[in-house]
């Protein structure tokens, strides 16, 4: 029941955003595409593991779409070099082309890809979090910027934890490995509420910057 309500949830933010679409601007575009793909990928794994069909194959391509647009977001929200840019999208496209086609397949359920892109969010939310809290130019973003930063650092760090224990094999008993999916639908259903307020409070208008 949490799993499922915690794979629901992903619909809260998008309602929310559905009801301010307008305040969204290019600011917060990648964010919206990232949670319609992403109830799109819900939606399509729950059809296909009630009709007895592997989820896989569109769960591999989507981790690396949410990678992209994640990236394209923090490129809008944070200054990056170009050098930089590159580095993360070159580096993200290669590992899951090996991970997904050299290394194992893109039927299989993969953790390579997926430690790095959560890493890499993990990081660029902790740089984009200390921007946000310490940086001397104050908005009206500052409230949604920062608890974007917040609930994308505590999903993507948790998620990065969990899939380790995929990659070093500890010899734990099932049950573990169950509790710990159980603990990322609980982190999930957070970082969704998290994500609600963020848009909630997007402002009406273009802000005025104060130094």
């Amino acid at each position: 029941v949490v799993t499922i309500v915690s794979a629901a949830s992903i619909g809260i933010p998008l309602v929310a955003i559905l009801f301010h679409i307008r305040r969204i601007g290019n600011r917060y575009m990648p964010f919206a595409f990232y949670l319609t793909i992403g109830a799109a990928n819900e939606w399509l794994s729950f059809y296909l593991i009630r009709n007895h069909q592997s989820n896989t194959v569109n769960s591999n391509i989507y981790s690396l779409m949410e990678y992209g647009l994640l990236l394209w977001l923090f490129f809008h929200l944070t200054p990056q070099k170009l050098s930089w840019r590159l580095l993360y999208v070159l580096t993200g496209v290669v590992i899951w082309l090996l991970d997904n086609f050299y290394l194992h397949s893109i039927r299989d359920d993969n953790s390579y890809f997926r430690i790095f892109a959560c890493l890499t969010i993990s990081w660029l939310s902790i740089e984009h979090i200390n921007l946000t809290v310490f940086s001397d130019r104050i908005t009206a973003y500052r409230k949604t910027d920062l608890l974007l930063g917040i609930g994308l650092f505590v999903f993507f760090a948790y998620s990065a934890f969990l899939r380790c224990f995929y990659v070093v094999s500890v010899g734990l008993h099932i049950s573990f490995y169950m509790q710990l999916w159980l603990i990322l639908s609980v982190v999930n259903l957070i970082a969704n509420l998290i994500f609600m307020f963020a848009i909630l409070w997007i402002p009406k208008h273009r802000p005025i910057i104060s130094i």
